[in-house]
């Protein structure tokens, strides 16, 4: 089994889930038009469906890989989207309540005797 390979691109830390990240600017093609920013997770994922390359120390492209693509081990890297893996921390403080002049529409339908 081989180490796996950290992803290029700007390091980061997810604000749901604050798991370390790192972000990749997408490249057009027949699956999209490109140019956004995406989160991906630090290190290579055999089941990732995107391939990143680095541009420079600061700019990496990501390219979705569909069923068949192949990636340039030399210079690409496997990675899976962290969309796909977030988890949202979990939070044990209670939602705080709502101010005094807001009305809970849940509270007012059950007095009414609706759903």
């Amino acid at each position: 089994m081989t180490a796996r390979r950290p992803v290029p691109g700007m390091q980061a830390k997810c604000r749901t889930c604050q798991a370390a990240i790192v972000f990749a600017v997408t490249v057009a093609s027949e699956r999209g038009p490109g140019g956004k920013w995406q989160p991906f997770d630090p290190l290579e994922d055999p089941k990732g469906n995107v391939a990143v390359r680095a541009i420079n120390p600061r700019r990496s492209h990501a390219r979705a890989l569909g069923k068949d693509d192949m990636i340039d081990r030399e210079t690409e890297v496997r990675a899976m989207p962290h969309a796909a893996t977030c988890q949202p921390a979990l939070v044990d403080k209670p939602e705080p309540p709502a101010p005094t002049n807001v009305l809970d529409l849940a509270v007012a339908r059950a007095k009414r005797g609706r759903r």
